[in-house]
């Protein structure tokens, strides 16, 4: 079961102030994190609340704390967010409503640091679409430490998208490994397929990037993979509604 994103309140509250505090900088430019909510700014005015300092929240709280660091600030934002930086402090940290909505990168932001594995996931019952990245404290179900862990999460229980609104005109996996209407079986540099339907073959290395890709047609057929460089893989085969995941290992 996904849990729900719970971002830092320090991305989520508005400045009381702009100039109170330290502004944070990732590698030497100014620093703005880009969480799915919008663009926030980065500074020390934020206070360690709760006790195990784990989250940075406004002081307009009420809760004293030590102040929180910008190492503790950027350690948050590699976590949940994505990290950009700017030449010059964007319009949108300077009035209301503080960066909520906007993006980093039309702002005038560059990606700095981001670990997202490039796919989106909509998990079965929610409403909302997350970035697909590694996700160490199984916030999101298992922990997964790589993009291809954190991919096959997404696919056990919910379905994959290549855009962030997760919507029309993307795939969308629904994996059904009971099914007898889909057979998928490695035999030495070749895949054997029976399916009810014409099915799509995609082929992605262990980060979660695809190398390769083709189709076949219903009934049994053999899908070379000659072309493919030796190493490990993973393939997916989708046919109707049904897909299937296995593991491809090439020598």
């Amino acid at each position: 079961m996904k849990k729900v994103l719970v971002l830092p309140l320090f991305a989520m509250v508005a400045f009381v102030s702009q100039a109170w505090g330290e502004k944070c900088k990732y590698e030497g430019k100014i620093m703005g994190c880009g969480y799915p909510t919008g663009c926030y700014s980065t500074s020390t005015e934020y206070t360690n609340v709760p006790d195990d300092g784990s989250t940075c929240v406004g002081s307009e709280t009420g809760k004293s704390g030590p102040t929180c660091t910008c190492d503790k600030i950027i350690e948050g934002c590699k976590k949940d967010g994505e990290i950009y930086t700017f030449n010059s402090e964007p319009s949108i940290w300077l009035s209301e409503p503080w960066g909520k909505g906007a993006t980093c990168g039309s702002n005038g932001g560059t990606l700095a640091f981001t670990t997202s594995c490039g796919k989106w996931c909509k998990y079965s019952g929610k409403s909302d679409c997350d970035a697909i990245k590694p996700d160490p404290d199984g916030e999101y179900g298992s922990p997964t430490a790589t993009c291809a862990e954190a991919i096959a999460n997404c696919e056990g229980g919910g379905a994959i998208y290549d855009n962030a609104n997760c919507s029309g005109g993307s795939p969308i996996f629904k994996f059904t490994p009971a099914s007898t209407a889909l057979i998928v079986a490695q035999s030495s540099r070749s895949l054997h397929i029976s399916s009810a339907k014409d099915a799509t073959v995609s082929l992605y290395d262990m980060s979660g990037a695809k190398v390769y890709s083709g189709k076949v047609r219903a009934g049994n057929s053999v899908f070379s993979l000659e072309k493919v460089a030796v190493g490990s893989y993973y393939a997916v085969v989708q046919s109707g509604s049904d897909a299937k995941k296995v593991p491809v290992v090439l020598k």
